[in-house]
């Protein structure tokens, strides 16, 4: 499990055979661009004609997002997005492509430096959101991709009652029943740290404090391994 993946940001190759090209609408800097920045992109695992190719460049995605996460971990995110990228084109269902590439619209968002949400940087929470609830349907999500969900969504709620005045409870709420689902699959002190913000942009201190006293708890008694 890829636990501490955005909280740590807080605190391959194109292959020459099937490399993805810019179609000819494509702006400068697509590759920068989530899924570049194309509804209608032809990507490679739609020219693969048979299941042996598919399963090869499965494969081969597999690797390119663990090179993404590398890269993200170490705050390259222009590296980055451009793994996750190649490892979506060949298998678009890797959760852990789209995964990591909303983690990339999330950190670019914190990197505007606001003092509060402007549209821009909920432009990209919006993103960030879309990008991991896909990668969240995708089958047996892993908990701490879970965690990360109900993070982003914490976070678009509030940025979302600042910004438009819109009630937050559809995203807090949302929030609360992934964090279910990551604590009842493998419980982390990252659970129950966002559990504590949530329940403190929810307006409830003293619950806040409760899950964040877990937390602690768990910490000092050691946490599971990554």
């Amino acid at each position: 499990m890829i636990w501490n993946c955005a909280i740590a940001l807080i605190g391959v190759v194109a292959l020459g055979c099937g490399a993805a090209r810019p179609a000819t609408t494509l702006q400068a800097g697509y590759e920068s661009v989530p899924k570049y920045g194309d509804p209608g992109y032809q990507t490679i695992s739609s020219k693969l004609a048979s299941d042996e190719a598919r399963a090869k460049f499965a494969g081969h995605s597999r690797h390119a997002a663990g090179r993404g996460w590398e890269f993200l971990l170490k705050g390259d995110l222009e590296t980055a997005i451009r793994r996750f990228n190649q490892s979506w084109s060949m298998d678009p269902t890797n959760a852990s492509a789209l995964w990591g590439m909303a983690i990339v619209q999330y950190e670019r968002s914190r990197q505007l430096n606001d003092t509060r949400p402007t549209p821009r940087s909920l432009e990209l929470v919006n993103q960030a959101v879309a990008l991991i609830e896909e990668a969240a349907a995708q089958p047996s999500p892993e908990a701490s991709l879970l965690n990360d969900n109900a993070m982003i969504l914490t976070t678009r709620g509030a940025m979302r009652q600042t910004l438009e005045s819109q009630e937050p409870s559809a995203d807090y709420d949302r929030a609360e029943t992934l964090l279910r689902r990551a604590e009842a699959m493998a419980a982390h002190p990252l659970v129950y740290e966002n559990w504590a913000t949530l329940e403190a942009r929810r307006g409830h201190p003293d619950v806040a404090k409760g899950y964040a006293e877990r937390a602690r708890q768990m910490r000092r008694n050691g946490p599971p391994t990554r």
